[in-house]
């Protein structure tokens, strides 16, 4: 009887090639640090599986990762240099070898997942708890926009937020990769939506969902109301006591989009929302989005069956990839920016 190992070791020889295309870099920076060169394809051991990857995106995650900024970030990912060399925490593509402990999938297996870097190449490895399959009525595209955008919209709102029907959720920042999921999986938890964004996506928000889009170039922030039992605030726009003013007396506000500026921005900030938390019913939920079986699958559920749509504002070939690096460092980013590698 083959084994996994020999399977694995079959495959690869056959059918995966030495080398593979990716981008590295080899110190922080923004695009400018990063080449595309030929590497060999890395091999799988334990629990993982090779992913011939067909698309990938670009989110904020990457850019902090990679610039190094702000500079806690590098207390895990490496003080001098980046420990991560390729970006893309998002893939979705098809397996192509296995570890010899890897039973989760079988060869030929479509899957998306968060993986820990390596989107921005032709293969990529990950342990195979980080991935689901997906049907082959989910393009490649759409896959590759949902994990860690979509991982975190769903659990802001459903896993810390706990939106129940009929209850009224605020999108501080709805027209990013984050935003757009966001909007709909409030609808699709049975929520009353509105969503705050520029005016260029208005009409994006309307057409994801939201039942109130408050333009914050043309109106007052003060127009969104009050009384909003969760509020996912992207864009740190407004004075925590703003956004604590506007919030249910039990409400929860989930803070993760931080400020621009440096360090000391970021630090007071999120030391001012701890401080205006500490008493009273209203709750603070500041938190990283993680792997999640059943998150996962839910999205890409929702996706088969017309509930999400990933709002993808433009796809990049892989030698196009750090173009779509600083179009999202640039603020321009309406949706996902996908990189699709094959």
């Amino acid at each position: 009887m083959e084994t996994a190992e020999n399977q694995a070791s079959e495959v690869k020889s056959g059918s995966v090639p030495a080398t593979m295309r990716a981008w590295v870099q080899g110190r922080y920076g923004t695009s400018e640090v990063f080449d595309l060169v030929d590497l060999p394809v890395p091999e799988v051991e334990g629990k993982q599986v090779l992913i011939e990857v067909h698309a990938s995106s670009v989110n904020a995650a990457d850019w902090h990762i990679s610039t190094g900024y702000p500079s806690f970030v590098r207390l895990q990912m490496g003080l001098r240099t980046p420990k991560r060399k390729t970006p893309g925490g998002d893939a979705a593509g098809v397996v192509v070898a296995k570890g010899p402990e890897a039973t989760r999938f079988a060869l030929g297996d479509r899957v998306v997942g968060n993986i820990p870097g390596g989107g921005f190449a032709e293969y990529a490895v990950s342990n195979e708890a980080n991935l689901v399959a997906f049907p082959e009525t989910v393009g490649f595209a759409e896959a590759g926009a949902l994990p860690i955008a979509g991982l975190t919209a769903i659990q802001a709102l459903r896993t810390h937020g706990g939106v129940q029907p009929g209850q009224r959720v605020l999108v501080n920042g709805a027209s990013g990769g984050v935003g757009t999921f966001a909007v709909q999986i409030a609808k699709i938890l049975g929520a009353e939506v509105t969503a705050v964004c520029s005016t260029g996506n208005v009409q994006q928000a309307r057409d994801l969902g939201a039942d109130h889009v408050v333009d914050y170039k043309t109106q007052s922030f003060g127009d969104v109301g009050s009384g909003f039992d969760v509020i996912l605030d992207l864009a740190s726009s407004q004075p925590i006591k703003v956004m604590k003013s506007i919030l249910a007396p039990s409400g929860t506000y989930l803070y993760i989009g931080g400020p621009k500026g440096n360090m000391p921005t970021w630090a007071a900030r999120f030391a001012r929302a701890k401080l205006a938390f500490r008493k009273g019913d209203q709750k603070l939920s500041v938190f990283t989005a993680e792997a999640d079986d059943q998150d996962m699958s839910d999205l890409v559920s929702w996706v088969a069956d017309g509930s999400l749509t990933p709002a993808i504002q433009r796809t990049y070939s892989l030698e196009g990839a750090m173009e779509a690096f600083d179009h999202l460092a640039a603020g321009h980013a309406k949706g996902k920016l996908v990189v699709t590698v094959r």
